[in-house]
């Protein structure tokens, strides 16, 4: 019986990261389920937990990306993934507010989210996110 398996990464901030994960873990006999900006779910029929574990954390260190372990931490990895996917394609404005957009995705209220990200990342959702379009 195969068990799925989810890891949230950080640095992913590219669709060229996605490419890199998914060309490095074919070697590895397991199967993609889901793999997107900063989220990965992988299962292989034989194998263990534990060595899924160990080979994706493999694959993922070697390319200079981490997993994140906290609930914070993921969200806070959410909230970044969600932004910079809204510079993925031009035109850069947004017909949202990013405040709505994100307490819609993340059901959270964004006061909370704000107040996480900027206790995380030492800066404001809003400074983020002007300090991503000018990038």
């Amino acid at each position: 019986m195969s068990v799925a398996k989810e890891f949230w990464i950080r640095n992913m901030v590219r669709n060229r990261c996605v490419k890199v994960i998914r060309q490095e873990l074919l070697g590895l006999r397991v199967t993609i389920l889901s793999l997107e900006l900063g989220r990965l779910v992988v299962e292989a029929p034989k194998k263990t937990i534990d060595k899924i574990i160990n080979a994706v954390k493999t694959v993922l260190h070697a390319n200079d990306f981490k997993t994140v372990q906290f609930e914070d931490e993921m969200l806070k990895e959410r909230i970044r993934n969600i932004l910079i996917e809204q510079l993925q394609e031009p035109p850069l404005h947004i017909k949202i507010k990013i405040s709505e957009l994100l307490a819609s995705s993340l059901h959270l209220d964004y006061k909370i989210l704000n107040k996480l990200f900027s206790t995380n990342e030492k800066t404001t959702i809003e400074k983020f996110f002007i300090k991503l379009k000018i990038e």
